[in-house]
Protein backbone atom coordinates (compact mmCIF):
# COMPACT_ATOMS: atom_id res chain seq x y z
CA UNK A 1 0.00 0.00 0.00
CA UNK A 2 1.24 3.41 -0.94
CA UNK A 3 1.15 5.91 1.91
CA UNK A 4 2.20 9.08 0.10
CA UNK A 5 -0.23 12.00 0.13
CA UNK A 6 -1.15 13.61 -3.17
CA UNK A 7 -0.92 12.10 -6.63
CA UNK A 8 1.60 9.38 -7.44
CA UNK A 9 2.06 7.59 -10.77
CA UNK A 10 3.96 4.31 -10.46
CA UNK A 11 5.48 3.02 -13.70
CA UNK A 12 6.44 -0.65 -13.50
CA UNK A 13 8.77 -1.40 -16.37
CA UNK A 14 11.78 -3.39 -17.55
CA UNK A 15 14.80 -2.42 -19.67
CA UNK A 16 14.04 -5.22 -22.17
CA UNK A 17 10.45 -4.02 -22.74
CA UNK A 18 10.21 -1.91 -25.96
CA UNK A 19 7.10 0.10 -24.91
CA UNK A 20 8.76 0.79 -21.52
CA UNK A 21 11.89 2.08 -23.22
CA UNK A 22 9.78 4.20 -25.58
CA UNK A 23 7.88 5.75 -22.64
CA UNK A 24 10.96 6.57 -20.53
CA UNK A 25 11.89 9.95 -22.12
CA UNK A 26 8.25 11.06 -22.02
CA UNK A 27 7.90 10.08 -18.35
CA UNK A 28 11.17 11.87 -17.54
CA UNK A 29 9.80 15.00 -19.23
CA UNK A 30 6.45 14.73 -17.42
CA UNK A 31 8.25 14.20 -14.12
CA UNK A 32 9.86 17.62 -14.59
CA UNK A 33 6.69 19.29 -15.90
CA UNK A 34 4.48 17.81 -13.16
CA UNK A 35 7.02 18.36 -10.38
CA UNK A 36 4.48 19.95 -8.00
CA UNK A 37 1.41 18.02 -9.25
CA UNK A 38 2.27 14.32 -9.59
CA UNK A 39 5.17 12.31 -8.26
CA UNK A 40 6.36 9.72 -10.77
CA UNK A 41 7.97 6.57 -9.40
CA UNK A 42 9.64 4.10 -11.74
CA UNK A 43 10.15 0.48 -10.71
CA UNK A 44 12.09 -2.13 -12.65
CA UNK A 45 9.97 -5.30 -12.45
CA UNK A 46 13.06 -7.54 -12.57
CA UNK A 47 14.65 -5.73 -9.62
CA UNK A 48 11.40 -5.56 -7.62
CA UNK A 49 9.93 -9.02 -8.09
CA UNK A 50 8.30 -9.23 -4.65
CA UNK A 51 6.45 -5.93 -5.19
CA UNK A 52 5.54 -6.93 -8.73
CA UNK A 53 4.17 -10.25 -7.54
CA UNK A 54 2.14 -8.66 -4.73
CA UNK A 55 0.67 -6.18 -7.23
CA UNK A 56 0.00 -8.99 -9.73
CA UNK A 57 1.96 -7.33 -12.52
CA UNK A 58 1.55 -9.50 -15.62
CA UNK A 59 2.00 -6.93 -18.39
CA UNK A 60 4.59 -4.24 -19.02
CA UNK A 61 4.50 -1.40 -18.68
CA UNK A 62 1.90 -1.24 -15.95
CA UNK A 63 0.91 2.17 -14.63
CA UNK A 64 -0.65 2.53 -11.20
CA UNK A 65 -2.13 5.89 -10.27
CA UNK A 66 -2.61 6.61 -6.59
CA UNK A 67 -4.32 9.58 -5.01
CA UNK A 68 -3.77 10.11 -1.28
CA UNK A 69 -2.60 6.52 -0.87
CA UNK A 70 -5.52 4.88 -2.70
CA UNK A 71 -5.21 3.14 -6.06
CA UNK A 72 -7.43 5.10 -8.44
CA UNK A 73 -6.47 3.67 -11.84
CA UNK A 74 -4.44 0.78 -13.19
CA UNK A 75 -3.54 0.49 -16.86
CA UNK A 76 -1.14 -1.60 -18.89
CA UNK A 77 0.62 -1.03 -22.18
CA UNK A 78 2.10 2.00 -23.88
CA UNK A 79 0.45 5.32 -23.07
CA UNK A 80 1.22 8.65 -24.71
CA UNK A 81 1.41 11.97 -22.85
CA UNK A 82 -2.24 12.82 -23.49
CA UNK A 83 -3.38 9.46 -22.12
CA UNK A 84 -1.22 9.96 -19.02
CA UNK A 85 -2.65 13.45 -18.52
CA UNK A 86 -6.17 12.01 -18.71
CA UNK A 87 -5.25 9.20 -16.33
CA UNK A 88 -3.79 11.59 -13.73
CA UNK A 89 -6.19 14.47 -14.44
CA UNK A 90 -3.32 16.91 -14.87
CA UNK A 91 -3.51 19.84 -17.26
Amino acid sequence: MLTSAGKVLVDINAPWCPPCVKMKPMLDSLDTAWKDKVKIVRLNKDENQLISKSLQINELPTLLFYENGKLVKRESGYKNAEQLKAMTQVE
